[in-house]
């Protein structure tokens, strides 16, 4: 283990300077460049011992990874993170819970569930109540709906073919006779029951790694045996999928949605083909989720689309403090 150096103001600037460079690739979800900065921040950072420093920028990288869909790639890093860290620190608990998001994703939750265990029962990280539950509030979130998309994934049949224009025009209809309740209810109507056992499953077991003052804060598990919270989780899942194709400003659907608008998106059926292409890359080929899921696009519009369902980033919520107290006067 190499002794921990102070940094210099020299390394200080050099550090701010990569990490901005850093941020913006992974902001804009260039890969290749993401990598590069971090080599760069692990030539500054390893020989001067700052292996804990540097394990936050290798974690932001591995959560790009995980939400570009290359959850493998990210694992041998995280797993290499979980051996050097001390197992009593916030960023051992962030590598551990994206290696968590990684098995669920795969579909292997029996070997996630030590890691989320692992995860949840440590509230001595974490010591200010507002940040822990906050915590643990982001990430059983994500761990229900990875494992919902998972089992979505298996259980869904990808024989079926999706018709965008019949989604789109049928989604239209949607929009005027239907709330948002009514829609979560008709996605947990048509929600597989693999699916919804994974759910509730997935629900108890997080809800029982808790301290008893922190699960009385949550709702029951037992809610998720209606049909519309059930919706509500795998409306969430969908829709945080297509938001990674829908908001990328690259996308060719983005890109006319912002020169023309809605109206223009919805001409030819182009926004009923992108959520179609991200379902059938999904490989859920299941026409009754794609039509609500294609209305509430329809319904708030894409711009407030992109803005309340981007996948919450758990690297971001230690920036995040408890709301200050005002004084008395």
């Amino acid at each position: 283990m190499v002794q921990k150096v102070l940094l210099s103001t020299e390394n200080k600037n050099e550090l701010m300077k990569l990490r901005k460079q850093f941020d913006i690739a992974c902001f804009q979800k260039k890969i290749f460049d993401a990598a590069r900065y971090l080599k760069a921040i692990q030539d500054l950072l390893r020989p001067l011992g700052h292996n804990v420093l540097l394990s936050q920028s290798k974690c932001q990288y591995c959560e790009l990874l995980i939400n570009e869909s290359l959850e493998v790639k990210a694992m041998p890093l995280l797993i290499g993170m979980r051996k050097m860290l001390n197992s009593n620190t916030r960023i051992y608990l962030e590598a551990t819970t994206l290696l968590a998001i990684c098995y669920l994703r795969l579909d292997k939750l029996k070997i996630a569930e030590p890691l989320i265990s692992e995860v949840l029962q440590n509230d001595a990280v974490i010591r200010v109540d507002f940040q822990r539950r906050n915590f643990q509030k982001v990430v059983m979130t994500r761990f229900n709906e990875e494992s919902v998309l998972a089992t979505l994934r298996r259980s869904a049949d990808v024989t079926e073919y999706l018709d965008p224009k019949k989604i789109q025009d049928e989604a239209g209809n949607y929009v005027y006779l239907y709330s948002d309740d009514d829609l979560y209810e008709k996605i947990g109507e048509c929600t597989p029951q693999p699916v919804k056992d994974i759910l509730l499953k997935v629900e108890f077991f997080s809800q029982k790694q808790l301290p008893a003052k922190d699960i009385k804060c949550l709702p029951s598990p037992e809610r998720f045996k209606q049909n519309r919270e059930t919706g509500k989780v795998v409306g969430a899942a969908i829709k945080k999928t297509i938001h990674r194709t829908l908001c990328d400003p690259e996308n060719e659907t983005h890109k006319i949605f912002v020169v023309n608008g809605l109206n223009g998106i919805l001409k030819c059926s182009l926004l009923g083909s992108a959520v179609v292409t991200c379902l059938t890359s999904l490989k859920i080929g299941i026409t009754a989720l794609a039509i609500p899921t294609t209305a509430f696009v329809i319904k708030i519009g894409l711009d407030t689309f992109c803005e309340l369902y981007p996948i919450d980033s758990i690297m971001e919520k230690r920036k995040e403090r408890a709301p200050s107290r005002k004084k008395h006067e």
